[in-house]
């Protein structure tokens, strides 16, 4: 059955919402869903009726923050029944995820080394994804989205420019809408694939993880995505650095540093450009003098929020910078885009305040610091470095939040969602065991941790 999930993650973050067949691929992703729910269903029961815990909880703020706020979309491309689909297969997508991390965790008993397979689990899905979109890029000239499946022209690669004298048209991939969301989405996927090449046991499974990275670290070659890259060497610096364990629960302060870095760019601009070294990857003489344009978009965000609105405790809802009209003031630098009202305020923390307000951003950090102390605990008590993947994850999502929405890049929020879940599966696992290794007596002998978590496969 992890072939109808791996299938039905591979259609739910594919935005084909212009395709003429979007209809029947809404339909086949939801067919998928349902199927793999049906028989899941009793372990994914069990968990949302006896699963209790704070994360938990904050988790499923965290979903309904994003429900509510599709609910309110202001995007007018999105009908009611698009926004319907969207609705329930996150729904589904997310309780489903539940009973794959069981099913990646009951492979422990069949082989050796299959502890990995947990691990690795978060990253043989989003592989898929990119594997297919490299396929159809350099394959196929299949029309997915109603675009050619060839790149369209977005200017050069300056990395590949700057670094090798190649010199490249910036490509757009197939399966996704926008440069950026796919950076996004690539840059997590490689972090975590590469922290998986490191702290996996078994040469098998780092064999993988390394041709997991290759794949990666192609895609962002070739999408020119400058923050991904400089964020994933951050990242990998804080990680395998000595005593990293200990830092554990401070890096969640990184949800700080995110939403920071827009003053810090303000405050560095005449140092930011006037540096030889980062003038080598600018893509053109206003690019790091405006910050690509995001220091027009901040200003207009902050001259908003400077003027307090009843609005602003729930926010405008999805694309609330539409909403709020605050997107006006920046359209006109985008003209050249379609729906340029619609572009985003380019900073994780800002786009959750015009979509889901005050009340978003607290629940945003609260289930990030959760998530943080969470891994920290489990580490603590386990050693197992592997738990540094999911942390690397949550990391890059922040991180790539300075300079992103990536909450609105529909790829990306699924991964979240993704990671979200396997933080909370370890924590209901843990919680499991240590139910069913109380009660200790002579009639009843105690199975080993390897054997008892086969047991919460239900």
């Amino acid at each position: 059955m992890n072939l109808v999930f791996y299938l039905a993650f591979v259609l739910l973050v594919t935005e084909y919402g212009g395709s003429a067949y979007s209809t029947l691929l809404n339909f086949v992703t939801l067919g998928l869903l349902g199927t793999y729910f049906a028989y899941k269903q009793r372990f994914i029961s069990k968990v949302v009726f006896q699963y209790r815990s704070p994360l938990f909880a904050l988790s499923g703020l965290f979903l309904l923050l994003i429900l509510t706020s599709q609910l309110r979309t202001n995007n007018r491309e999105i009908g009611p029944l698009m926004n319907a689909f969207r609705i329930i297969k996150l729904i589904l997508f997310s309780l489903n995820s539940f009973g794959f991390f069981n099913d990646a965790a009951g492979q422990i008993r069949k082989k050796k080394g299959a502890l990995d397979s947990l691990s690795i689990s978060l990253l043989v899905a989003p592989f898929l994804f990119i594997a297919f979109n490299l396929f159809l890029y350099f394959f196929a000239a299949v029309d997915v989205l109603g675009n050619a499946a060839k790149a369209t022209s977005v200017g050069e690669s300056v990395l590949l420019s700057s670094l090798f004298g190649w010199h490249i048209e910036r490509v757009n991939f197939p399966l996704v809408t926008g440069i950026n969301s796919f950076g996004s989405f690539a840059g997590a996927f490689t972090l975590t694939a590469l922290l998986a090449a490191l702290k996996l046991n078994t040469y098998r499974n780092k064999g993988i993880a390394v041709m997991f990275c290759a794949l990666g670290l192609t895609c962002l070659a070739l999408i020119d995505t400058r923050s991904a890259l400089a964020i994933i060497l951050v990242v990998l610096l804080l990680l395998v650095a000595p005593l990293y364990g200990s830092k554990i629960s401070f890096l969640k302060y990184t949800v700080v540093l995110g939403s920071v870095v827009p003053i810090l760019v303000f405050l560095n601009m005449d140092w930011f450009n006037g540096n030889l070294f980062l003038e080598g990857f600018s893509r053109g003489d206003g690019d790091l003098k405006t910050g690509n344009n995001r220091v027009f978009i901040w200003i207009s965000c902050v001259a908003e929020i400077a003027r307090f609105k009843w609005e602003h405790l729930i926010g405008f809802g999805e694309y609330g910078q539409t909403g709020s009209g605050v997107s006006n003031g920046w359209a006109n630098i985008f003209e050249l885009f379609a729906n340029a009202n619609l572009i985003t305020t380019h900073n994780l923390v800002l786009q959750s305040f015009f979509d889901t307000g005050y009340v978003g951003v607290l629940i945003y950090v609260l289930l990030f610091f959760k998530l943080f102390n969470t891994l920290n605990r489990q580490y603590k008590s386990s050693g197992d470095s592997r738990l540094l993947l999911p942390v690397g994850f949550l990391c890059f999502f922040i991180l790539v939040g300075g300079t992103e929405a990536p909450q609105t890049h529909y790829a990306t929020l699924h991964y979240l969602v993704f990671v979200i879940v396997y933080v909370n599966y370890l924590a209901y696992r843990d919680q499991w065991l240590e139910k069913q290794t109380k009660p200790i007596s002579a009639s009843r002998p105690v199975k080993s941790p390897e054997l008892i978590l086969t047991g919460a496969t239900g």
